[in-house]
């Protein structure tokens, strides 16, 4: 019998920046920001980092492939 390599997909949601509550910033990269968040409505002390990224820049600089290779 031939084992399959199984691939983990994260579910997919529709959420906003305004769907969380920043704490604070992290860093900045070339082509966004990081900040540190957790969602409201959920508890305060899951927190996640959030990459905020500029979609204008991403596409003046003609990098899209690249963003959608590191995500």
């Amino acid at each position: 019998m031939e084992q399959r390599e199984t691939q983990y997909r994260a579910p997919r949601e529709n959420l906003n920046l305004s769907d969380f509550v920043i704490e604070r910033h992290l860093g900045d990269g070339s082509l966004s920001a990081v900040v540190l968040a957790h969602r409201k409505g959920t508890d305060p002390e899951k927190k996640i980092a959030i990459k905020i990224v500029n979609k204008h820049v991403v596409m003046r600089n003609k990098m899209v492939e690249y963003l959608k290779n590191e995500r």
